[in-house]
């Protein structure tokens, strides 16, 4: 009873996809400002979390085979698909870190990035203390341990949208 009362409530949030709800959105209030909104795709399926807390449209979705639409390489060092105007990325190699978020950001456009704690930084490093050069955190969600899960990311002077 101990274990289930005090450490589960504390501990359960790992394997129950915490944090998608808000981050979604948080997401799908900010869309409207960006061009572009970059969706890391390997800590889970986002797609999925994506889909149901965007309330995302299914007559959209009909006729439409995403497996099928994933391009090699749709920036370097990551495979993905886009949804609209959502570009859902799954890096393909073990290197792909936190420092190749920048050749999303190089363009002219406004981009949004959603970046997943675990698989876009390296190692424990919090990018509220170290983002990656001309890279602004917009907001986190955070675990019930205030751990980062997601960060929301953009060019720095794309961040003056969201104040």
């Amino acid at each position: 009873l101990h274990q289930y009362f005090w450490h589960y409530p504390k501990e359960s949030w790992r394997y129950w996809a915490y944090g998608y709800q808000q981050a979604m959105l948080k997401m799908k209030n900010w869309e409207n400002n960006y061009d572009l909104v970059v969706i890391n795709n390997s800590y889970e399926p986002s797609i999925l979390w994506f889909l149901f807390w965007t309330k995302y449209n299914p007559q959209e979705l009909i006729g439409t085979d995403i497996q099928h639409h994933v391009q090699e390489n749709i920036i370097s060092g990551a495979n993905g698909f886009y949804l609209g105007k959502y570009l859902f990325i799954k890096p393909n190699n073990l290197e792909w870190r936190y420092r190749d978020l920048t050749q999303i950001f190089e363009d002219k456009q406004k981009v949004l990035f959603l970046a997943s704690a675990r698989e876009d930084t390296a190692g424990d490093k919090d990018l509220r203390k170290y983002p990656p050069k001309g890279v602004k955190v917009i907001d986190v969600v955070t675990s019930p341990e205030g751990q980062p899960i997601f960060y929301f990311l953009a060019k720095d002077d794309d961040a003056r949208l969201l104040k």
